[in-house]
């Protein structure tokens, strides 16, 4: 079988397909032993609502150049399935992916079959490639919650909890102290864990003090100040009152990437620290994964110089990432004066299991208070058995203008999908917009197509 025949293979293993999520550990470990995943190097999990993407290609650009060969997962993808499955930054090759897919079929089948879900047998494909790889270091990105995550199979000596916010809460809980228990359920006993919530959940801290493992919190452990109009942040190390100098990761945007940064620095201190390489990471090395670390569709900007339109996309899906994408907004027009704030259009489709009300009543709140005028809202279905309707996405646009007592209430039009919007603003060939493209992973790889071909 090619590459697609096995993803058209793994997306029937539920009926829900790609969205099929049944949490719980015990089919993962079921195969992972038939495949003998013996842990053989050290590995980092990162789990938390916002922010994991980034800490994750932050630590993979670092280890890379420090001469580490780096096996990094991550989810979902934009583009390609590849990108998931990651050595030193490049996107797995299909041949590779299609050796390791056979492998877990079979231990999946034999001796007696086992039911996973995508996300559980991509998550066995991606360990089975790192294996076969011989990587150096393993980064893990958490799919959902973390504590019964498929990858909290696999022992890390490093846990990242970027931050705790309300998400997934038909499966996680429905307040911080509920979802804090599951995310940090990727603590170990006896290992290291680094949190980057200032406002600390207190079951996430209860949770460290149980096992126990090494928590180190942002604010009290450790911390950072941003340099206003230059190129570096200062890096706090509050346990040993040590101070470093590190150059700002310029290609991901917004004061928030220095959180994750910090993060990212964090735990590789705690790498040279506990020697659990073969070398010590320079500050060189942290500098120039600082530089080099990208991430797509997060806060990306793409310019039509032909028509003057600007696009900018963005993953955001909750409460927590919405608001920074609208006070990146702010600051980012801040410096680019010459934009008219009042002339913006927005692209948006989200998943009905979001909650979706409060997080664009935060958006737009942020957006209004900074005068910034949406003139026209394109509301768009997404290829997701889990999309919200676009006519209640619709009314729900119109119930947070009213509560918010905005009153430019936007143009609103419907779409089937996202692409349709983008050709509708193509053939009405208009001029000097700003369209702003969010809601979600399908709503920006969706543009991201389109603009591709």
């Amino acid at each position: 079988m090619n590459l697609a025949d096995w993803l058209n293979y793994i997306e029937n293993l539920h009926p829900k397909g790609e969205a099929g999520i049944e949490l719980g550990l015990k089919a993962s470990q079921i195969v992972s032993e038939r495949l003998q995943q013996n842990k053989f190097c050290p590995i980092i999990t990162v789990g938390g609502t916002n922010g994991k993407g980034s800490v994750c290609t932050i630590l993979s650009h670092i280890l890379q150049n420090a001469g580490f060969k780096v096996g990094l997962y991550t989810s979902p993808h934009l583009n390609k399935f590849n990108e998931r499955i990651q050595i030193n930054n490049v996107s797995i090759a299909d041949n590779d992916l299609i050796i390791a897919f056979e492998k877990v079929q079979q231990a999946q089948q034999n001796p007696e079959y086992i039911n996973l879900t995508y996300f559980e047998f991509t998550t066995l494909v991606a360990y089975e490639v790192f294996k076969q790889q011989n990587v150096d270091i393993i980064i893990l990105e958490v799919g959902l919650g973390g504590r019964l995550d498929a990858t909290n199979i696999y022992e890390n000596d490093i846990a990242i909890l970027t931050t705790v916010d309300i998400d997934h809460t038909n499966f996680l809980g429905n307040t911080k102290e509920q979802i804090g228990v599951e995310k940090s359920g990727i603590f170990k006993a006896n290992k290291t864990a680094i949190y980057g919530d200032y406002n600390a959940v207190k079951s996430v801290i209860s949770n460290a003090e149980k096992l126990p493992t090494t928590l180190l919190k942002i604010g009290v452990d450790f911390d950072f100040t941003n340099e206003e109009n230059s190129d570096f942040f200062i890096y706090k190390n509050l346990l040993s009152n040590q101070e470093i100098k590190y150059k700002k990761p310029t290609n991901l945007f917004g004061k928030i990437q220095l959180v994750n940064a910090s993060l990212a620095i964090t735990s590789i201190h705690k790498l040279n620290e506990l020697k659990l390489l073969k070398k010590i990471i320079s500050d060189d090395n942290i500098n120039s994964g600082l530089v080099n670390a990208k991430l797509k569709g997060r806060f990306e900007i793409i310019s039509n110089k032909e028509n003057n339109n600007l696009f900018i996309l963005d993953i955001a899906h909750n409460s927590q990432a919405m608001q920074n994408f609208a006070n990146n907004l702010i600051s980012y027009f801040s410096k680019n004066s010459t934009r008219n704030i009042k002339n913006i259009k927005i692209i948006l489709g989200m998943l009905a299991d979001k909650d979706i009300y409060n997080s664009l009543k935060y958006f737009l709140s942020i957006l209004q208070k900074n005068n910034y005028i949406i003139l026209q809202c394109n509301l768009c279905n997404l290829p997701s058995i889990r999309t919200e309707q676009n006519n209640n996405l619709q009314k729900i646009i119109i119930d947070i203008y009213q509560e918010l007592n905005i009153k430019n209430v936007p143009q609103i039009i419907l779409f089937d999908k996202v692409e349709t919007a983008l050709e509708n603003h193509k053939n009405n060939k208009e001029n000097d917009f700003i369209y702003l493209i969010f809601g979600s992973f399908f709503t920006v790889n969706a543009a991201l197509n389109f603009f591709d071909k």
